[in-house]
């Protein structure tokens, strides 16, 4: 009997164990493997894309490379809540946040009693700054770089790195051998990671942090070319454009001027010098494209997120930041080209408000106040429930009840109020409880799918506020996102085969560019790198099949 049994485990043990070999993986169809590159832009929309494009750098990366690559002009996400940690882990996962688990990039944490970075569970310290904490234990869904690491058996390298840990972290997956970013500090900053990837803080991290401190990097940031930018957007100082303490609205922007310099320093093109230059030695440490095995390399640019939220993107700020981006990753693709067989894919997480004081009508436009709302609610609320933070947090669209009021009367009070509240505060369009959302069956009206799939059933929000479409949830100035309207919900994907797998699949290199202005499903972006990769086919087709 104890025979027979060790047998059936043995058989049982097998069947649930990846069959994948070295004889059937690589897939030897596409020859010898590429190393396959993810650009995301943060907060590179299309709208924003298209506006840009034809003052982009001509030897830039994404001019430069059009002639060989696939366009895909409107790429919509399937979600309605257009944040970044969202966006990034459907691009990786093929997966809304209702099945990722990643829902916001910001989460109310009832047992902390506070708001919380939705990678920040409190058990993996970050080797910069041990207050802080990231990992990916949210997330719900398998990433492309975990299924890579399963299917090669962990031969294959999967790296992961970016200004903000949240896409970083969620981009990797569990299974990354390494997801890394900046952290700003008093008196510096550092590259860094968690205690999730690694025991310690590794050495070479260590090290590259001694040799390639923040202040080589920073300076005085000018405008490039004031008169092509006045052409395009108008004058320096726009109206709508917020700042940072310690800068004005016009150039020049110096960090070491700002309250927080280091923190400044992520507001600048400099910084995605800085974060390509330790991608170049992260490359170089895991000898990426150097073998058979397909590996994956993630690099999210979070200055154009953080410059488009403080300037908006019809700014000269935006534009000379996304000009001096797009040469800078030119020129690091061109180094990566001349050592491994390279694919390449960029695209954006989401999109973002244009300004509406920028507007040709600003009275069909307008600003919400947090923090005047939230306010505005518990007062409400104080006059039938009595003293206390009814209301505990709002980041539009989501609204976070107190504890004692999730249940029973008291969360229908509060649904009436803030119902009650919303419907007659202008440059709101819709309001919704949460709790409709609760059915896993397919909604027939597509705003309401695209709420429900945003939805996580561990987020814990109670309310879904959606803003007018020219309506920006940012009180003093600049642009942001979070909206289910076309400017942020729909982003650009740029994808070109590297020359082995081009050749596999009959593609031939150098043809006329080819541009698809129909609207695609962003859960496609994972099916795509897959497809790159020589991965098995993901639930969705890869959005390369529209070319076969």
């Amino acid at each position: 009997m104890l025979i027979r049994s060790l047998v059936l485990l043995v058989i049982l043990f097998s069947s649930c164990t990846p069959q994948t070999t070295e004889s059937t993986f690589p897939n030897k169809a596409y020859g010898k493997h590429p190393l396959v590159l993810s650009i995301v832009l943060d907060q590179v929309g299309s709208w924003a894309l298209e506006r840009y494009l034809p003052y982009l750098d001509e030897h830039g990366l994404i001019r430069s490379h059009l002639p060989k690559a696939e366009y895909f002009k409107y790429v919509q996400l399937a979600h309605a809540t257009t944040f970044t940690a969202p966006g990034h882990a459907a691009i990786f996962t093929g997966e809304p946040p209702r099945h990722s688990g990643i829902g916001a990039n910001r989460v109310w944490d009832y047992k902390r009693n506070d708001v919380r970075m939705i990678v920040d569970t409190g058990k993996h310290r970050v080797f910069a700054d041990t207050a802080h904490f990231a990992s990916p234990d949210e997330l719900e869904a398998q990433t492309v770089g975990d299924l890579l690491k399963v299917q090669s058996r962990g031969k294959s390298k999967v790296v992961s790195i970016s200004i903000k840990p949240w896409p970083a972290v969620v981009s990797g997956g569990k299974k990354a051998d390494l997801a890394a970013w900046y952290t700003p500090r008093e008196n510096d900053g550092a590259m860094s990671t968690s205690s999730y990837y690694s025991k310690e803080e590794p050495s070479w991290i260590s090290s590259w942090n001694k040799d390639h401190t923040v202040a080589q990097f920073w300076g005085a940031w000018d405008a490039e070319n004031q008169k092509l930018y006045t052409s395009v957007v108008g004058a320096d100082e726009g109206p709508g454009e917020d700042t940072l303490e310690g800068w004005s609205t016009t150039f020049p922007h110096d960090p070491k001027k700002a309250k927080e310099p280091y923190v400044a320093f992520e507001y600048t093109p400099q910084a995605t010098a800085y974060l390509l230059k330790f991608t170049e030695k992260a490359v170089e440490h895991y000898g990426l494209g150097q073998d058979s095995y397909p590996d994956l390399l993630m690099v999210s640019v979070s200055g154009t997120d953080k410059i488009g939220h403080t300037f908006g993107v019809e700014s000269w700020e935006y534009l000379d930041n996304l000009i001096r981006v797009d040469r800078m990753l030119g020129q690091f693709v061109a180094q990566l080209e001349k050592t491994t067989d390279l694919s390449v894919l960029i695209t954006s997480d989401h999109g973002s408000y244009p300004l509406p004081e920028k507007s040709e009508h600003p009275e069909e436009g307008g600003r919400l106040d947090y923090e005047a709302t939230l306010n505005d609610l518990n007062t409400l609320a104080q006059k039938q429930l009595g003293q206390g933070k009814w209301f505990a947090y709002l980041e539009f669209p989501l609204l976070y009840f107190a504890q004692e009021a999730k249940t029973g009367d008291k969360r229908k009070k509060l649904i009436a109020i803030a119902t009650e509240y919303f419907t007659k505060l202008s440059g709101v369009s819709r309001v919704f409880d949460t709790a409709e959302f609760s059915s896993e069956s397919e909604e027939k009206d597509p705003l309401r799918e695209a709420i429900r799939l945003s939805l996580p059933a561990k987020l814990g929000a109670d309310m879904y506020i959606i803003p007018g479409q020219n309506t920006v949830p940012r009180a003093k100035g600049g642009t942001t996102h979070g909206s289910p309207w076309p400017h942020d919900r729909q982003v650009p994907v740029i994808v070109w085969r590297s020359r082995a797998h081009a050749d596999a699949a009959q593609t031939p290199q150098g043809s006329q560019e080819m541009i698809r202005n129909e609207l695609y499903d962003q859960r496609r972006i994972a099916s795509t790198l897959a497809d790159l990769l020589g991965l098995p086919a993901l639930k969705r087709p890869s959005l390369l099949e529209t070319s076969k």
